[in-house]
């Protein structure tokens, strides 16, 4: 969204109440009062459906599942979980979300660092298998590199479905990954396509896919 310089006189009082906020939240002056003002004027900026979207996914951090990590940008939200693997590995789910991009909302990407091959090995059999279930049930190939995974967040509609409902799929979406990943983990050898699959088509016959 274009930007423009504009001149506001504005109470002392005001800006310090502001300044403070802004500080609190790790924003600019500029950018909280434009969030103020599209606030009142019932507009949603690109940074408020992020952060809309965002507060949907902070969602995931009460079930005790997800721990949080220190977040690079305002337009990435990055959470932890851990394997039950060796020495208990962390695995990051990280959304990125794009400005003015829809109907792409942005970008997971699901990875850890890691030179333990055999969780790599396993980690690409896994996302290999669930992007062949999702490009059997019409969606696009996501990247499966090096055991990480990477998917587009396309929105169908994106001009009638509101910014908390894309913020509850990418959630619930998230969330049967997870489930999907650890099962495959942790599920005896030879049930485990079929559990995960399982899971896939409990997701599809319940949820529309993002």
């Amino acid at each position: 969204m274009k930007k423009e310089v504009y001149s506001l006189v504005l109470s002392k009082n005001v800006i310090a109440a502001i300044d403070r906020e802004a500080n609190a939240k790790g924003i600019s002056r500029s950018s909280l009062i434009n969030q103020v003002l599209a606030r009142y004027v019932n507009y949603e900026t690109p940074e408020q459906r992020m952060q809309d979207i965002f507060s949907k996914l902070e969602d995931l951090l009460d079930g005790g599942t997800f721990f949080p990590v220190p977040q690079p940008s305002e337009s990435m939200f990055s959470m932890r979980t851990s394997l039950d693997f060796k020495y208990n590995p962390n695995l990051r789910y990280s959304v990125e979300l794009y400005r003015n991009s829809l109907p792409i909302l942005g970008k997971l990407k699901v990875g850890m660092r890691t030179q333990n091959l055999a969780l790599i090995e396993s980690l690409e059999r896994f996302f290999s298998f669930w992007n062949t279930l999702e490009r059997n049930a019409g969606l696009p190939a996501a990247t499966v590199s090096g055991g990480k995974y990477e998917r587009l967040l396309v929105l169908e509609h994106a001009d009638i479905i509101t910014t908390q409902a894309a913020g509850e799929l990418i959630k619930r979406y998230i969330r049967t990954l997870d489930k999907a990943l650890k099962t495959f983990f942790y599920s005896p050898e030879q049930n485990t396509a079929n559990a995960v699959r399982a899971i896939f088509q409990e997701y599809i016959s319940s949820s529309p896919i993002i």
